[in-house]
């Protein structure tokens, strides 16, 4: 699926109980991947620093957090090449449901 459209997301982070927005936009074929801070972490398994009770993704300078219920939707939906750009180290909760 092609996403036509810029995405926009806010609501509260589950473990620090900050407000969070993501923003998701259309890549030129490159994966989904993360952003903040001008740092790009793409979602891929070599990235991966945790598992334990939710997912981080990230290197050295920058993570993102609780990635997994918005991976979810994206791979239901078949969106493959975007960009997610976070305001906060978590993406946003909102129902909890993917």
């Amino acid at each position: 699926m092609l996403l036509q459209d810029t995405i926009k997301l806010s609501g509260k982070c589950l473990m620090d109980g900050q407000n969070s927005e993501a923003i998701i936009k259309k890549n030129d074929g490159q994966g989904i991947r993360f952003v903040r801070n001008g740092e790009i972490i793409p979602a891929k398994a070599t990235n991966v620093l945790s598992s334990s009770n939710f997912v981080v993704l990230g290197n050295q300078k920058e993570q993102f957090a609780l990635v997994e219920h918005l991976m979810s939707s994206l791979a239901i939906c078949n969106v493959q090449n975007v960009d997610i750009e976070l305001t906060s180290k978590e993406v946003p909760i909102l129902d909890g449901s993917a």
